[in-house]
């Protein structure tokens, strides 16, 4: 199976996370384009919203298909977890997660609403919306309320590593958000 370019959003200052991310392109064999981390003072989630435009952008202005997008602070639950959540991908989606927070999935590993973009799969059909979205709301909270096919791989393959969240501007961890949901390598 031949891997796509993982769009990495990285923070350079942010050496912690680069020492997960190295771990995670050795043992997962990712191939990674970095892509910068975009600070808003006043508001987080914007930047963090204009950091994944920034991706979805580009992958519309030169022609891609899709785009699989990445935060710097995912981390796979096991090895071999990337390659299963490629396997899985649906023949027809918008958006494919490799994770959720909450709530629960849907019948067909259907979302609705949902919280969490750690890695995801973005399809061409999508990316006008979500670049016209609005950027006063966190953007995974956006497009969960959006009409589109969305979908999560079940058992999930990764999450967010516990630490300091940029966008928090805290400590944070998401484990408590695994609890009841199929994990690769856990529950497999």
């Amino acid at each position: 199976m031949a891997f796509p370019l993982v769009n990495c959003i990285h923070d350079p200052i942010r050496q912690d996370r680069r020492k997960l991310l190295d771990h995670q392109i050795a043992t997962q064999h990712l191939s990674v384009q970095f892509w910068p981390a975009i600070k808003d003072k006043m508001m987080s989630f914007r930047g963090i919203s204009k950091a994944h435009k920034q991706i979805i952008r580009w992958a519309k202005e030169t022609g891609q298909e899709e785009v699989l997008i990445m935060e710097d602070d995912c981390y796979f639950f096991a090895p071999g977890a990337f390659e299963y959540f490629l396997s899985q991908k649906p023949a027809s989606y918008d958006i494919y997660l490799g994770n959720v927070f909450f709530p629960p999935t849907l019948p067909g590993n259907r979302v609705d609403d949902f919280c969490g973009l750690s890695i995801y799969f973005c399809h061409s059909r999508c990316y006008d919306k979500i670049l016209a979205a609005n950027e006063m709301n966190h953007l995974d909270r956006v497009i969960g309320k959006m009409d589109l096919e969305k979908y999560v791989c079940i058992p999930m393959v990764c999450s967010q590593i516990a630490g300091y969240s940029d966008n928090k501007r805290h400590y944070s961890s998401y484990d408590k958000y695994l609890v009841g949901h199929k994990l690769f390598g856990k529950d497999t």
